[in-house]
């Protein structure tokens, strides 16, 4: 397994104007890490810094190790669906831009008056097409456990049999599941043989006395992210079950806790080199 790190661990600084594309896979370089994650969000010229990657990653001898995209396929318009595929495939032919082979995808966002079996269908069909297009290029699409569609384990599960394609599975995010009241090693044992990619966070529970932004749970529970090893996600045996899948891909890290963005994403590389 190889270890990246996703620019959505510093996306405060991102979104701050403090960092930009090239800046972050400068700030990569000086890490323990062999690859970074992409985001489309974070583009400002996408033409002008997709030279930049791959001009910067060759000086630095990193690869970019996931091209991640934000589509929903929860709309009751046909025509923003068509367009969302579109963005996925479009997607496919960035990776291929980015010399990588995995593109990070969502299922959609509840959606007032939608109900779960409608919304379940246009799910379905996005992403088979989707994956179809990825396919032929050589490209894995990875479905990000995410949200009320497709946050469990069983859910994924689901989805990925029904596609049915070998170039789409899971992108394996080790926190997330916490939100849908989900236990990750668990469902690490359901979806190991599935995994295409992993994000690579961890969250403790807070009680009602905490202030600060907190991830709120389906149960209410409140959640915040932490350095790596020091929450409640138990990384070690998720980590162990990858390799008796015999995983070989990326383990992205997504540091999403409160504080210096950069020292928690330090913190926690350093935490993760001690058990790899």
């Amino acid at each position: 397994m190889k270890l990246a790190v996703s620019m959505w661990s510093v996306h405060a600084l991102a979104f701050g104007g403090k960092m930009d594309v090239a800046d972050f896979i400068r700030y990569s370089a000086t890490l323990p890490v062999q690859g970074v994650e992409l985001l489309d969000c974070f583009w400002k010229d996408m033409e002008k810094e997709i030279a930049q990657v791959n001009k910067l990653t060759e000086e630095y001898g990193l690869q970019v190790a996931c091209y991640a995209i934000g589509n929903n396929f929860v709309n009751t318009d046909a025509d923003a669906r068509r367009a969302e595929v579109q963005k996925v495939k479009d997607a496919v032919d960035v990776a291929k831009r980015l010399n990588t082979k995995v593109v990070r995808v969502f299922s959609g966002d509840a959606t007032e008056g939608v109900e779960f079996a409608v919304a379940r269908e246009w799910i379905i069909a996005g992403l088979k097409e989707g994956a179809e297009y990825a396919a032929q290029h050589g490209i894995n699409l990875a479905l990000e456990n995410h949200g009320l569609f497709a946050g469990r384990a069983e859910q994924i599960e689901e989805i990925i049999r029904e596609i049915n394609n070998p170039y789409f599975g899971s992108t394996f995010d080790t926190g997330n599941f916490l939100l849908v009241n989900d236990e990750p090693t668990q469902a690490i044992k359901r979806l190991a043989n599935m995994v295409k990619h992993v994000h690579v966070k961890d969250f403790a529970e807070v009680d009602a006395s905490y202030t600060g932004q907190t991830y709120v749970g389906i149960d209410q529970r409140r959640f915040i992210g932490t350095v790596a090893l020091e929450g409640s996600v138990d990384l070690r045996s998720i980590f162990a079950d990858l390799r008796q899948a015999n995983y070989s891909g990326w383990l992205s890290l997504e540091y999403e806790g409160p504080g210096d963005p950069q020292k928690g994403t330090e913190d926690s590389l350093n935490a993760l080199a001690e058990i790899l």
